[in-house]
């Protein structure tokens, strides 16, 4: 029913954007790396009689240089989703307002 072709590629465009966006954070999320954080992190923690943390295994982990990279490895592309995102929603914003524009010249 649309016949700016503009703003067909552009909502052609959204459509292919927001998949693969959608498609990068599913998989980062399961990612790997996150599982071996946990398994890693679990498998150092102990606790004590009392059910408390023992801290000398907790700072192992955290000073850990494996563990650590993979925890930037995984801050960095959760910050490049979430330009990411903010990129689609300001692509988002702009193709409404040319959607709003585009229904009111043709009512």
């Amino acid at each position: 029913m649309i016949n700016d072709l503009d703003l067909k590629t552009k909502m052609g465009d959204y459509n292919d954007r927001y998949r693969v966006l959608v498609n990068e954070t599913i998989e980062y999320g399961m990612s790997s790396a996150l599982s071996f954080i946990y398994e890693t992190v679990l498998s150092y923690m102990e606790y004590d009689n009392d059910n408390k943390l023992v801290m000398e295994n907790t700072i192992k982990v955290i000073e850990e240089k494996e563990l650590n990279n993979i925890i930037n490895l995984q801050l960095t592309r959760a910050k490049e989703l979430h330009n990411g995102f903010k990129r689609l929603s300001e692509f988002t914003k702009n193709l409404k307002n040319q959607l709003d524009d585009y229904i009111d010249a043709h009512e």
